[in-house]
């Protein structure tokens, strides 16, 4: 009857050891997932970012030489990563699209006047040249906040790892950090 107990005790022990354990690796893949998914929308939000800059320069380039220009503007794709994977960075993008749309103003109406007389626009095109780069600074300096405020809200939304000894104490805990990724 003891070695019966014993084997139930031991039984019963070890499928709750295997209960825990499928819980606990559950969770931490579940924690880890979260954390590499919202890692995979930065990068691709901060991509469709500087594709967007890249396509403000293309345009900048075919409009103010004739050319058409009929690349699709990946702002729409901005937006959509920061609505579901970073709202909070909302009014970062507003500021960012705004100063956008000034300089993307610019650029067509620019594109207009050379399309109207090419020799006129040449003539001035050093004081127009000035005036893209007046307009270009708002917009680089919220295209820098827009980055940095994306990278906080990751910072925010993945976990850091703590040390491993950190309830031990200070010198071997100090040691042991791990810095984010």
């Amino acid at each position: 009857m003891e070695q019966l107990f014993g084997v139930l005790i031991g039984g019963v022990i070890a499928l709750m050891g295997g209960i825990i354990g499928q819980i606990t690796t559950h969770q931490y893949t579940r924690h880890r997932e979260r954390e590499k998914l919202i890692r995979e929308k930065a990068e691709a939000i901060l991509l469709a970012r500087f594709k967007h800059a890249e396509w403000i320069g293309n345009k900048r380039r075919m409009l103010w030489n004739g050319k058409e220009h009929d690349e699709a503007d990946p702002s729409d794709l901005v937006s959509a990563l920061n609505s579901l994977y970073f709202p909070e960075c909302g009014n970062v993008l507003g500021e960012y699209f705004m100063a956008a749309a000034v300089l993307i103003d610019f650029i067509f109406s620019e594109g207009l006047e050379y399309s109207k007389d090419v020799q006129k626009w040449l003539d001035n095109f050093e004081i127009r040249k000035t005036k893209f780069a007046e307009l270009y600074k708002p917009y680089g300096a919220v295209s820098v906040k827009y980055t940095q405020s994306v990278i906080l809200a990751v910072e925010a939304q993945v976990a850091v790892e703590k040390p491993v000894f950190s309830q031990f104490g200070g010198w071997l805990a100090s040691r042991c950090r791990r810095f984010k990724t």
